[in-house]
């Protein structure tokens, strides 16, 4: 009898109960092919004969390896955020300081956000999503989530606990995601024209940083807003260990950032 899977879909052949296939080599196969095609159709709009077409593997060998689409798409996603989150984070504690170690974070992050990759399942889990919560779920627990307790974690933990004011690790963490996604997550998201250089990325990044600090640094100057202009500008120098502005000026290359 047919495995039941997990969510229904458009793909309804009898499925072997389970999957027994074992060669990585074949997987990554089956899922580099599986991912062409859900960028192309969609979730809803993927067959697994036209998954196994295009990953060059028979429809039988597809259901060695996955039961399920559902359970190969949850794969792709487990895939992806096991790749992409650790760059992510690789840096954290290279930092000279705590603000140069969240200034990696964020700018890895907006380069993740926008990639083509990330904005395809961002669209197929936001269209999927009522239909089958269990993709959307996978995709949160892989992806958000995972980041958002990497980060805390890190704030958590001295120096930054010292340095910092932090009552909820993991709402704060949150918080600076989405400071990083400011004026350039939603328009990549709805297709519409977005600055994707290295230095907006960077002004975005450094912003991100200088509010998330500005509110949660236990003593230090405030470090004034500033204004992308999109040309090199001159940049409050910094504290050794948080990053936060003293007052004096240093030079930068990153961007135009003027005070309004």
């Amino acid at each position: 009898m047919a495995a039941t899977p997990p969510f229904p879909g458009k793909d309804t052949a009898q499925v072997p109960p389970t999957a027994t296939g074992t060669s990585p080599a074949k997987r990554a196969q089956i899922l580099e092919g599986a991912a062409r095609i859900f960028a192309e159709h969609g979730y809803e709009g993927a067959s697994m004969s036209c998954i196994a077409r295009n990953a060059g593997v028979s429809k039988g060998t597809l259901y060695n390896y996955f039961d399920s689409k559902a359970v190969l798409f949850c794969a792709f996603i487990e895939q992806c955020t096991r790749e992409k989150l650790p760059l992510m984070f690789r840096r954290i504690d290279e930092g000279a300081n705590m603000a140069e170690s969240l200034e990696h974070v964020a700018r890895a992050l907006i380069q993740l956000i926008t990639s083509p990759l990330s904005l395809m399942l961002n669209r197929i889990i936001i269209s999927e999503a009522g239909n089958f919560p269990e993709l959307a779920k996978t995709f949160w627990t892989n992806g958000p989530q995972k980041a958002t307790s990497i980060l805390a974690a890190w704030l958590a933990r001295a120096p930054q606990s010292s340095l910092l004011d932090v009552p909820d690790p993991t709402f704060a963490a949150e918080q600076f995601y989405a400071l990083c996604q400011t004026h350039i997550a939603g328009r990549a998201r709805m297709q519409l024209p977005v600055d994707t250089s290295p230095e907006h990325i960077d002004f975005i990044a450094h912003s991100a940083v200088r509010v998330f600090l500005n509110t949660y640094q236990r003593t230090g100057a405030r470090q004034p807003p500033q204004a992308y202009t999109g040309k090199a500008a001159a940049e409050p120098a910094t504290d050794t260990a948080t990053g936060i502005s003293t007052g004096t000026s240093t030079e930068t290359t990153t961007g135009t950032a003027t005070r309004p």
